[in-house]
């Protein structure tokens, strides 16, 4: 789950993708 990794920057931005 990407939500998991928000607290990355890189996930951060995937997420918002």
């Amino acid at each position: 789950m990407k939500w998991a990794l928000l607290d990355l920057p890189i996930s951060r931005t995937e997420a918002a993708s």
